[in-house]
Parts: structure tokens; C-alpha cells; sequence
């Protein structure tokens, strides 16, 4: 699918000065996680079962997700440590 210059513009403004900059700046799998099991409120179990993992995956990669958004700004950049 292509997508127009005013699309990416758009993409980009979300990712930079959206609210939820520091979920978007999360990767894939870890954005799921986040999404599913603190914004939805799923339990680990049921994540492990619809992203096919463990629980015990699913608990780390929110952990590291807790982190990453730590490590991000509220306009998606990265934090100096």
C-alpha cells in the first residue's frame, strides 16, 4: 500500500507530539503487550495465549515496555542518561 507525503506527515507529527508518543515508540510485540495487558487490562495468561508466548514472556516483555517508555519523552525522543 502507498501511502502519500501527507500520510507520513501525519504519521510522524502522531509519533513525535501525540499523547501516546512513548507507546508508539514501542516495538511491535512489546506495543501489544502494553496495550493489551495495561490499557485492556488483560491478564497474562490471555495475552500469552493470543500473541502465542508464555507468561512469563509476556511479563518481561511489559517490563521492558515500562522501561522503554521511561526511557521516552512525552514527544517520542529518546532521554540522555
Amino acid at each position: 500500500m502507498l501511502r502519500s507525503a501527507t500520510d507520513h506527515n501525519l504519521s510522524n507529527n502522531a509519533l513525535r507530539y501525540g499523547p501516546f508518543a512513548n507507546v508508539l515508540a514501542l516495538e511491535d510485540f512489546e506495543r501489544f503487550v502494553y496495550v493489551l495487558s495495561v490499557l485492556k487490562g488483560y491478564t497474562d495468561w490471555e495475552c500469552s495465549v493470543l500473541l502465542k508466548s508464555t507468561p512469563q514472556e509476556i511479563e518481561q516483555t511489559r517490563s521492558r515496555a515500562f522501561q522503554h517508555m521511561a526511557d521516552v519523552d512525552s514527544e517520542g525522543t529518546l532521554r540522555q542518561k
